[in-house]
C-alpha cells in the first residue's frame, strides 16, 4: 500500500504530535509526583509544630507551589498557599501572610 506525499506529511505531523503529547503527559506526571513528594515532606515537618520544623517546611511548600502553578492545579496551590500563609503568620511576617491570603481568594472563588 502506498500513500500520496501529502498524506505522508499529514501522518508524520500527526504522529509527531502524538509523541509530543505523550511526552508532555509523562512530564506532567513526573512534576506532579515531585510536587506531591515535596508537599508530603513539608506537611510532616509542619505538623511537628516547632519553629525549626516550620522553617524547613517553608521552602518545600514554596517549591511545591511553583510546580502546582505550572501544572495549573488550583486545589493544591491553595493547600500550599495556606501553609505558606500559616508559616508567615507564625514568623510574624503579617504582610507576607496577607499576600498569601490574597492569592488564595481568587483560586478559591475559581474552584467554588
Amino acid at each position: 500500500m502506498s500513500f500520496a506525499p501529502e498524506k505522508l506529511t499529514f501522518l508524520s505531523v500527526f504522529f509527531s504530535f502524538v509523541i509530543l503529547l505523550q511526552n508532555t503527559v509523562a512530564q506532567d506526571k513526573n512534576l506532579s509526583s515531585n510536587a506531591e513528594k515535596l508537599q508530603a515532606e513539608a506537611e510532616e515537618l509542619f505538623v511537628q509544630n516547632t519553629p525549626e520544623a516550620r522553617e524547613k517546611a517553608f521552602p518545600k511548600f514554596a517549591e511545591a507551589l511553583k510546580i502546582w502553578e505550572q501544572l495549573g492545579n488550583d486545589e493544591n496551590q491553595i493547600k500550599s498557599l495556606q501553609k505558606l500563609n500559616d508559616i508567615s503568620y507564625y514568623r510574624s511576617d503579617f504582610r507576607q501572610s496577607i499576600n498569601y491570603s490574597f492569592r488564595i481568594l481568587p483560586l478559591s472563588q475559581k474552584i467554588g
